[in-house]
């Protein structure tokens, strides 16, 4: 098969993109995550509330400045 050393590393690319675009959205909210910002649709000040009202809380501050 002379000729058609070249079909593996196109195939392994183009699985790679699939892979690559189907995860995507994991790979960002992992960097986020990793970096230390807040999910997507969590709010923060209620966060904070709802732990703040548990019985035996004690009072703490959370950090809300920011994204």
């Amino acid at each position: 098969m002379a000729g058609l050393a070249w079909i593996d590393p196109v195939a392994s690319l183009f699985i790679v993109g699939a892979i690559l675009v189907s995860t995507w959205g994991l790979l960002r909210d992992s960097v986020n995550l990793a970096l230390d910002a807040r999910a997507a649709g969590i709010d923060p000040v209620l966060v904070r509330e709802y732990l703040q009202n548990l019985p035996g809380s004690p009072t703490f501050t959370i950090c809300t400045s920011g994204a």
